[in-house]
């Protein structure tokens, strides 16, 4: 879960991380100074990062995940072990704890 969080996060703050390094590039002044991060700047920066990150969400809601037809077996308590919980083939049997 934390690597979809950082995935996301990391695709809305890429336009702003671009434009930093626009301005470090053309070496038109400091990337703190406030002046070259106008509202219209930000603006843009930020409705292209929430469109990066919402189209992210999308692509993997449609693309990830497991098969539609597979069925989902929780986390157990087995023998005094922890059995890791999944998605299974439809017909295919939980294993037990080794």
């Amino acid at each position: 879960m934390i690597r979809v969080i950082f995935l996301h996060g990391l695709l809305f703050l890429l336009p702003f991380i671009a434009y930093a390094l626009f301005i470090i590039i053309r070496k038109r002044g400091s990337v703190r100074d406030r002046s070259q991060w106008s509202n219209d700047a930000l603006t843009w920066l930020t409705l292209g990062g929430l469109s990066l990150a919402i189209v992210s969400f999308i692509v993997l809601g449609v693309f990830g995940g497991a098969p539609a037809e597979s069925v989902y077996v929780p986390s157990r308590y087995e023998d005094g072990r922890i059995v890791p919980g999944g998605f299974l083939e439809p017909g295919e049997e939980p294993t037990a704890a080794e």
